[in-house]
C-alpha cells in the first residue's frame, strides 16, 4: 500500500453538502446490499460491475468495481465508493462522514477491503490545485450514482430499496434517489474556494 504514494485532502466542505452526502451514501450502501440480494438476481452484476472478494485470510468488504469509459472507473464497498478520471486522479466518499478526499489514483484501488486499508496519508499538507478537481470528481460520482438509480427504478419490476423508509431510515426513498444524488452535486459545485474556508 505505500507504493500508492496518494494524497488526500479533507477540507471543510458546507454542512449543507455534507449532511445530505452522508444521508444519501449511508443510505445507499445498504440499498447496494438489497439490489447484490435481488430476487431477481445481483443488479450490480447485471449493471456490469466485476465483484472481487477478499483473499481467504483477509477480512473485508468486497468490492465491486466497473469500467465506466476508457478514462472512469467506480469501486463501490459497503463502506463508500471511489471514483476515478484518467488525468482528474480519483476521490472516496466515505460512508460514515462524506468528507471527499482527493487522491492521485485514476484506477481501482486494488487490495482495499477495509476503511483502515485506504490510503489516507494526508490531511493537511495537500495542495490547493486539487481542490477544483475534488469538487469536479465528486459532481462526476453523483452524476453517475443518479444514472445507477434511474436504471434500477426502470429496470427492476421490484426495487428492495424501496423499503428503506420502512425499515427505520430517514428520507429519501430510493425513488428519490436520482434528483436527490443530483441536488447533492448542485451543492458540491458551490462550494467556496479553499481560501474562503480558511477565513481568508
Amino acid at each position: 500500500m505505500s507504493e500508492l504514494k496518494s494524497t488526500w485532502t479533507a477540507h471543510a466542505w458546507p454542512d449543507d453538502f455534507r449532511s445530505l452526502c452522508q444521508l444519501l451514501l449511508h443510505q445507499q450502501c445498504w440499498c447496494w446490499g438489497q439490489d447484490i440480494r435481488h430476487p431477481e438476481g445481483n443488479l450490480l452484476l447485471a449493471h456490469g460491475f466485476e465483484r472481487v472478494r477478499p483473499p481467504a485470510h483477509i477480512q473485508g468488504s468486497t468490492r465491486y468495481q466497473l469500467r465506466l469509459s476508457s478514462r472512469s472507473a467506480i469501486t463501490l464497498w459497503g463502506f463508500g465508493l471511489y471514483y476515478a478520471r484518467c488525468g482528474r486522479g480519483g476521490v472516496y466518499l466515505n460512508r460514515y462522514d462524506c468528507i471527499p478526499r482527493f487522491c492521485h489514483q485514476a484506477g481501482y484501488l486494488e487490495n482495499v477491503w477495509t476503511r483502515d486499508a485506504l490510503p489516507l496519508t494526508c490531511s493537511t499538507n495537500c495542495s490547493e490545485d486539487h481542490e477544483p478537481g475534488t469538487t469536479y470528481l465528486v459532481v462526476k460520482a453523483t452524476e453517475w450514482m443518479s444514472r445507477y438509480e434511474q436504471w434500477v427504478l426502470e429496470s427492476s419490476a421490484f426495487r428492495i430499496g424501496e423499503t428503506c423508509c420502512a425499515n427505520g431510515m430517514n428520507q429519501p426513498c430510493s425513488q428519490r434517489f436520482p434528483e436527490e444524488w443530483l441536488r447533492l452535486g448542485r451543492l458540491a459545485r458551490k462550494r467556496p474556494p479553499l481560501e474562503l474556508t480558511r477565513g481568508a
